[in-house]
């Protein structure tokens, strides 16, 4: 399929550039863990005072049922790293109270994280590239698809499309916060080797008018995978370089430097959560 192709060449194309910056960052680093297989979200679960980590492990839209989810200790240790098994590709996480909710590619699952079980799975059948999740103030859940310029609303009801629109721009991550959606896009046009002819940029959605606007600061900032919030600061990731941003008031800083393939970044109070997709490492540093 075309996105199995795209990602093959993504890998050949920039796996010298990885290591040829490998040494720059991992001194920074308060720990690194390794051996997984293409992780591509990570979020901290408070009751267990661990963190989940899914693995895509084979293409981004392969339906092969080898994907999985890891448990890793606080510290960076491994606990179990195939603790929830069968899935196909799954990325984007999202906990509320003991129930965990990850996207997979035309699929959402919710997971009871004391019985370590998927409790209820959810297909949309319209769905071409679900990414990202995140957890509004009442418990509902916003899931973005990458491919179709889409957000879909996952509520007691069901899941339904909450907003389909171009002026997305490929969203990717993200992020409730203050009663409005932060959406990280990738861009627009996108090339076999993922690029972009334009860069994505910052989004916000109203939740009532469903209203879009850019975030000036963030205007074409990069091919944005993951949008998180540290220290009061809405931060984000550029996947093809690995850099991470934060957006300060009405101004962009550079927070991070690291590498290609950096995918959907988390944080754990001022951690920085950094799972890299290309070489199968997940690192944590302080912000």
């Amino acid at each position: 399929m075309q996105y199995t192709k795209k990602l093959k060449l993504v890998t050949s194309v920039f796996i010298g550039s990885m290591l040829l910056h490998a040494s720059a960052y991992a001194e920074e680093a308060l720990w690194t863990a390794e051996g997984f297989e293409q992780p591509e979200s990570i979020v901290y679960h408070p009751a267990g005072d661990h963190y989940l980590i899914s693995n895509i492990n084979g293409a981004p839209d392969e339906q092969n049922n080898q994907g999985y989810i890891s448990r890793l200790s606080a510290t960076g240790e491994i606990i179990d790293k195939k603790w929830i098994t069968g899935l196909n590709a799954p990325k984007g996480m999202a906990i509320v109270d003991n129930t965990l909710v990850v996207t997979d590619i035309n699929r959402v699952h919710i997971i009871d994280l004391e019985q370590g079980k998927i409790m209820q799975t959810h297909t949309i059948e319209n769905a071409k590239f679900l990414n990202d999740v995140s957890a509004g103030r009442d418990g509902t859940f916003y899931v973005t698809d990458m491919m179709d310029h889409a957000i879909y609303k996952l509520d007691n009801s069901g899941i339904n499309l909450f907003l389909k629109n171009e002026a997305l721009q490929h969203p990717n991550g993200v992020l409730f916060d203050e009663d409005k959606l932060y959406i990280g896009s990738w861009g627009v046009g996108i090339k076999d080797d993922f690029s972009t002819d334009v860069l994505g940029s910052v989004l916000t959605v109203n939740l009532e008018s469903k209203h879009i606007e850019t975030v000036s600061a963030a205007k074409e900032a990069g091919n944005i995978d993951g949008v998180t919030k540290i220290n009061g600061e809405i931060v984000f990731n550029h996947w093809m370089t690995g850099d991470v941003f934060a957006i300060s008031g009405n101004e962009l800083k550079k927070i991070a430097s690291s590498k290609i393939g950096l995918s959907d970044i988390g944080a754990n109070g001022n951690t920085l959560l950094m799972p890299f997709m290309m070489d199968g490492t997940v690192e944590a540093r302080s912000h």
